[in-house]
């Protein structure tokens, strides 16, 4: 993964991790950024034809994107469960 990481790099474009220290030096700095919020469990509880959401108390984004004025644009992709292959039983592990 962390080659694909550094081949995507670029002056202009990065990923990385969802740190504190990673978000609130990106969100000093200025810079615009991108999250996928879920991770890997969101990811092993996929089936087809159903759309499962992971939604915990992670609030840390959200203030800090107050605290640096950014605006926060939330959005959700519908029949994402369609465009990938599953494993089944992922759920039971």
């Amino acid at each position: 993964f962390r080659f694909f990481c550094d081949m995507y790099r670029t002056p202009k474009r990065d990923i990385r991790d969802a740190s504190r220290r990673t978000l609130t030096w990106a969100l000093s700095s200025g810079r615009n950024i991108a999250m996928t919020l879920g991770g890997f469990e969101e990811a092993s509880l996929c089936l087809r034809g159903k759309d499962r959401v992971i939604v915990k108390s992670r609030k840390g984004i959200i203030k800090y994107c107050l605290k640096y004025g950014y605006r926060i644009h939330p959005i959700y992709t519908f029949g994402e469960d369609y465009t990938y292959y599953y494993v089944d039983g992922a759920l039971d592990l």
